[in-house]
């Protein structure tokens, strides 16, 4: 007779051999680090889909291309059953051994599985910390940006911030910032990623071309296992729900405490946001990091509208139907959402400003 269990209890289980599961799953993949990475879930090679198997999201995956991600029985779904959950429990319960089992030793699943819970629940917030006070460390290594090689990137961007006044607080320049753990030092633009309480919890970091003309390249901080240029923009930090604070406009005060009924933009990335500071600096405008954290997005309850500054990414797109979904979770929390798009022809904000249109930035003219 099989003994009824709840789901949570199952996928905390799932978690505790989330290694085993993954090789399963999608033996095509290869460890790297902390995850295990495959092209997509049909098993190709490839590093667009990334399970975690360690750490404070252990048993979590995401495919980057095609903008899903969950659990371990969303995993299994998504492999196996098609997305069909009730399918994936059942395949999930006979892969465990516990489809047919006693009732005394389900109470003892349920206990071990308790344990792992309360056991990672301690790991994630001690690992939460130890990120957070690193992230911190590599942005307090950091000076102000005026008259730095970062002033010379965002003027190259056509973002003067002498029009502002002023240099944005959360924004600073380090001249030799290692790319990875054992990568290549090159200049970065770093800023700092905080919560709606004000506390710091990650770093973002824009690595540079040593003459300030654009965004690192291959020269500067390698490639990839796959040979292509390493991605010059990344986080360190756990920063779910987290913002950077570009510029506070009319009032000073933190984004928590904005008086009431003032709007919000809010921008994917640095440049785009800073762009739209420069045009009219009366506004509000914080950088929302990535479209997978919009959704999460900590906003205060008393603001007026939230105003995406959005790039012009193709209808149906993965990024399109993130961005759909984030508005969607905000507009059932009661805000009031609308969407900035540049006009057709242009990728964001920033490549209007510079009348940089999407063919010439596809054919490699943008920076």
């Amino acid at each position: 007779m099989s003994i009824p269990m709840a789901v949570s209890e199952i996928e905390a289980m799932l978690k505790d051999r989330v290694e085993q599961l993954a090789r399963e799953l999608l033996p095509g993949g290869r460890k790297d680090g902390k995850e295990w990475c495959v092209g997509s879930i049909h098993g190709e090679k490839g590093q667009s889909l990334r399970v975690s198997l360690r750490g404070s999201k252990q048993g979590w995956w995401r495919d980057f291309a095609a903008g899903e991600g969950g659990d371990c029985l969303k995993l299994i779904a998504a492999v196996l059953f098609r997305g069909d959950l009730g399918k994936a429990v059942q395949w999930a319960k006979s892969w465990l051994g516990i489809d047919h089992v006693d009732a005394p030793s389900i109470e003892r699943f349920r206990i071990e599985a308790a344990a792992f819970r309360e056991a990672k629940a301690a790991e994630a917030e001690k690992e939460r910390r130890n990120r957070a006070a690193s992230a911190r460390s590599r942005w307090q290594q950091a000076v102000p940006i005026p008259g730095t090689l970062a002033e010379t990137y965002l003027l190259n961007r056509a973002i003067d911030l002498r029009r502002l006044g002023r240099a944005p607080g959360s924004l600073r320049f380090h001249p030799r910032l290692m790319y990875g753990y054992q990568g290549p030092e090159a200049p970065a633009m770093v800023a700092c990623c905080t919560l709606l309480s004000g506390e710091h919890v990650a770093t973002h970091r824009t690595w540079l071309k040593r003459d300030g003309s654009g965004k690192a390249g291959a020269d500067e901080i390698g490639c990839d296992a796959e040979g292509r240029p390493n991605d010059p923009k990344k986080v360190m930090g756990l920063y779910a729900g987290a913002h950077i604070p570009l510029w506070k406009g009319t009032h000073r005060a933190p984004l928590r405490d904005v008086p009431k009924g003032t709007d919000i933009y809010a921008s994917e990335g640095i440049e785009d946001g800073l762009t739209a500071a420069c045009a009219d600096p009366s506004q509000r405008v914080i950088c929302f990091i990535s479209l997978s954290n919009l959704g999460e997005l900590e906003l205060p309850p008393q603001m007026g509208r939230l105003i995406i500054l959005a790039q012009n990414d193709p209808k149906g797109s993965p990024a399109d139907k993130q961005l759909n979904r984030a508005i969607a979770a905000h507009r059932a929390k009661g805000r009031t959402v609308l969407i900035a798009p540049p006009p057709p022809g242009f990728k964001d904000l920033n490549d209007l400003v510079r009348g940089i249109r999407s063919d010439e930035a596809r054919g490699g003219k943008a920076a």
